[in-house]
C-alpha cells in the first residue's frame, strides 16, 4: 500500500480551513468512513490522515489532555475559527469528531 501524494507534508492553514468546511457540508448525509474517504480523496491523503486530523480536532479542543497532542499551528488556528463559525460549544463541536 502507497502513501497518498500529500501524505507526510503539513497541512497549511487553508487546507485546515477547507477540511472543517468539507467535514461539516458531508458528516450531515453521510457516514464517517465515506466522509474519509471523500476527503481523503480530495486532499490527496489516506483514510488514515483524515482519521487523525479527527482526533487532533479533539486534541485541540482538549488541549492535548484527549485525542491527539501533536498538533500544529495551522490546525489549532483553524479548529478555533471552525469552533467559532459553529456557533457551538467547544463540547458539542467536539462531538462530530468523536467515535
Amino acid at each position: 500500500m502507497s502513501k497518498a501524494e500529500n501524505h507526510y507534508q503539513e497541512w497549511p492553514l487553508e487546507e485546515c480551513r477547507l477540511y472543517f468546511q468539507r467535514y461539516f457540508a458531508l458528516i450531515k448525509n453521510k457516514d464517517v468512513k465515506t466522509v474519509r474517504q471523500i476527503i481523503a480523496d480530495e486532499f490527496g491523503r489516506t483514510r488514515s490522515a483524515i482519521g487523525f486530523k479527527e482526533r487532533e480536532v479533539v486534541g485541540v479542543l482538549t488541549e492535548g489532555q484527549e485525542g491527539i497532542y501533536t498538533y500544529g499551528e495551522n490546525m489549532v488556528k483553524a479548529t478555533q475559527e471552525a469552533l467559532k463559525e459553529s456557533g457551538m460549544t467547544p463540547t458539542r463541536f467536539r462531538m462530530w469528531f468523536e467515535p
